[in-house]
């Protein structure tokens, strides 16, 4: 009789710790991760590369250096607003990925290939060239020089 009560004693504190328990499971994580790998233009992998992840609604800043095998990983990344990882190198030119959104619980992998080199010029400005008084003829002569 009283084995069969400590039993059912058990079985009543078994089946409470099973029914009241978190689910563990079910949530789900409020942040992600990203995995940036690095390589060149030939595919090559790139070690040491600054990754720079930035949080375009938080400005936080979230910095990762490439290791041996080319990739940088960044946890913990929070699901507000999205993200703009730039990437640099000494002799290498910066390449630079904006509006990436990530979800809960995601490990985003991406690959950002550098290209050999200074950086890309940026467009010039045509509007503000040196002596253009509205003169298509300065202009095209100009946009020779460039080429």
């Amino acid at each position: 009789m009283i084995a069969t009560l400590s039993l059912r004693l058990l079985a009543v504190l078994i089946l409470l710790v099973v029914f009241t328990a978190p689910p563990i499971a079910g949530q789900s994580p409020n942040t992600a991760t990203m995995i940036v790998v690095v390589t060149d233009q030939t595919g090559a992998i790139v070690k040491d590369a600054k990754v720079s992840v930035t949080n375009s609604a938080t400005g936080a800043l979230r910095e990762a250096i490439s290791g041996s095998e080319g990739s940088a990983t960044v946890p913990a990344l929070s699901l507000t607003g999205t993200y703009t990882v730039s990437v640099s190198k000494a002799g290498f030119g910066t390449e630079e990925r904006k509006d990436i959104t990530l979800r809960a619980g995601e490990t985003a992998t991406f690959t950002v290939k550098l290209l050999v080199g200074s950086p890309r010029p940026q467009p010039r400005n045509m509007m503000n060239l040196p002596g253009r008084k509205g003169s298509s003829a300065a202009l095209r002569i100009e946009l020779l020089r460039m080429l």
